[in-house]
């Protein structure tokens, strides 16, 4: 098994259980880790072989798009719009992060960090 993945997808998203939060929207990091058989894709250098990425990015953008109260409903949204397409996934996580959440402190960012198949 093999991993592919995005690191640090940059989103402006409407996520957040207060409604300040939902009216502008804020950044959100987004990372997506895939664990899946790498073994075609590496012996035939085959593109229809393997996860693409820019369905990966896509899935993030067009799901953060929607409005959510919660990230974990939007990392569970993520995760199911990638496995619709890619349903050989063994294992997923993906990781959002709010930065510069609303509390107390200088905080740099709240995230959570949703694992498939465990949380589906």
């Amino acid at each position: 098994m093999g991993i592919v993945g995005l690191k640090g997808v940059e989103v402006l998203a409407k996520i957040g259980v207060l409604p300040q939060e939902r009216v502008v929207g804020r950044k959100f990091l987004v990372d997506v880790e895939i664990t899946t058989s790498l073994k075609a894709a590496s012996e035939t250098d085959d593109p229809h072989n393997i996860l693409n990425y820019k369905y990966i990015a896509d899935a993030v953008y067009s799901t953060l798009s929607r409005e959510f109260q919660l990230i974990e409903t939007a990392a569970r949204a993520v995760g199911e719009d990638i496995l619709i397409h890619y349903p050989q996934i063994e294992e997923m996580k993906i990781r959002i992060y709010k930065t510069k959440p609303f509390l107390q402190g200088s905080i740099y960012a709240a995230f959570v960090e949703w694992h498939y198949p465990g949380d589906f």
